[in-house]
């Protein structure tokens, strides 16, 4: 599979999800950076399917991360991405 093949798209964290992250201790607006790959997966694990986890794990970490930073930007907004 190429690199243009893969179909994975990040998507925001529900407000359930997050007051769960926040009783787990990770606050999103104040990562640790020492626990920077704990959360990263959390926060992947809880945004996407079993399969687009599957077909991520196989990509270089940078994609990973890129998901991880569209998964926050959707769920609190960034620039034009908060219109109301």
């Amino acid at each position: 599979m190429k690199k243009s093949d893969i179909k994975i798209k990040a998507r925001p964290l529900t407000g359930g999800q997050i007051r769960e992250l926040r009783k787990n201790g990770i606050m999103l607006n104040n990562i640790d950076p020492m626990k920077l790959d704990e959360i990263v997966d959390t926060v992947v694990e809880m945004a996407m399917t079993e399969d687009e986890i599957g077909e991520l794990d196989k990509q270089p970490y940078n994609q990973t991360l890129s998901i991880f930073s569209g998964i926050i930007g959707l769920t609190y907004g960034r620039g034009d991405d908060a219109k109301n």
